[in-house]
């Protein structure tokens, strides 16, 4: 499948204006469509990223880089771009009738998917990536999505780590942040500025339920296939060089924190680290059916309460009549 999708965008350009001169409308939307047939969860991802970025009150430093045509940054450019995505339909009934897409949502479709340096998203089977062994099952993600580099990015990392053991780590961010990590990789000196406790560096745990803490639900793309809210872990190779790598184990940096905890990585160099998988959590919009499901109680004590309630209006109902019936109707009408 990888394959597939690699053909589809092998001869696309990153300029929106090449999209619309060298592609007839007909080409552009045909190619869209055939994507999205093969890869429509991984499609579907890599625009809620986007759309998260594009929607974040810290769009400047999330959204990069911007499209082709909206590079100003300027307040009327953002809104005009969030105004675009907002009116585009889902992916899943765009993938069956695309004909309806305006030129401005056809142009960023065909910047996001076909863009030549960017990777691409992959669902996988989860029973296809390989925990660590003592991961607790409640912490299992709802999707996992491989990342798939254009062909020399894999080569050149292949080469880097051909001599290095490797560590597998994870690492947990906002969802407004994925769209720049996936687009640039993990870079540490976006934290500049931050109170970093253990020095300089990203920073990364060989422990999934550490990098969790760092990953909130934040409200998704509201048409989005995968769920009304995501939390999302990058799944990390490292290679393992000391003086790039500190860890407790090899390490005796201390920070202002004092020193590194065990379990935590902190790389200082963004070319020993490369994203292999994201871990996506989602969740669903909370409806009647599903909350009383989860509050079996409460619903019987309201059933209980509603019952109790149509009871004493009956008999409430019941005296009234009679007391109607006694003091008017009998007495004015069946005297005679």
């Amino acid at each position: 499948m990888v394959g597939d999708v690699n053909e589809i965008r092998s001869n696309s350009s990153n300029e929106l204006a090449d999209v619309f001169f060298e592609k007839t409308r007909k080409e552009n939307i045909s190619r869209i469509q055939k994507i999205l047939k093969i890869n429509l969860h991984g499609c579907d991802l890599l625009f809620c990223l986007f759309y998260s970025s594009l929607n974040s009150f810290r769009v400047e430093q999330c959204l990069k880089p911007l499209p082709p045509g909206f590079q100003s940054n300027d307040t009327d450019s953002i809104d005009k771009l969030r105004q675009i995505c907002s009116s585009l339909p889902g992916l899943r009934s765009l993938m069956l009738d695309p004909s309806h897409l305006s030129a401005e949502a056809l142009a960023i479709l065909n910047y996001l998917l076909f863009c030549k340096n960017q990777p691409l998203l992959r669902r996988i089977d989860l029973d296809n990536f390989q925990f660590p062994d003592e991961t607790d099952i409640t912490l299992l993600p709802n999707h996992v999505f491989e990342v798939i580099y254009p062909q020399h990015m894999t080569d050149s990392w292949n080469r880097r780590k051909k001599n290095h053991n490797v560590i597998m780590a994870f690492h947990g961010s906002q969802l407004e942040n994925f769209y720049s990590i996936i687009r640039f990789g993990l870079q540490h000196h976006f934290g500049n500025g931050k109170i970093q406790l253990f020095g300089q560096g990203t920073y990364l745990s060989t422990e999934l339920s550490v990098s969790m803490i760092f990953a909130p639900f934040s409200r998704n793309w509201p048409k989005s296939v995968l769920g009304a809210k995501l939390s999302i872990i990058a799944v990390c190779e490292v290679l393992d060089i000391k003086h790039k790598v500190k860890k407790k184990a090899s390490s005796n940096y201390r920070g202002i924190g004092g020193e590194i905890p065990d379990k935590y990585v902190v790389v200082t160099d963004n070319e020993v680290m490369k994203i292999k998988y994201l871990l996506v959590y989602s969740k669903r919009e909370a409806n009647f059916r599903s909350w009383s499901y989860r509050n079996v109680f409460a619903v019987l004590l309201l059933l209980y309460f509603v019952f109790l309630c149509i009871i004493g209006s009956q008999n409430s109902l019941s005296i009234t009549f009679t007391r109607l019936w006694n003091k008017y109707i009998k007495k004015h009408f069946l005297q005679y």
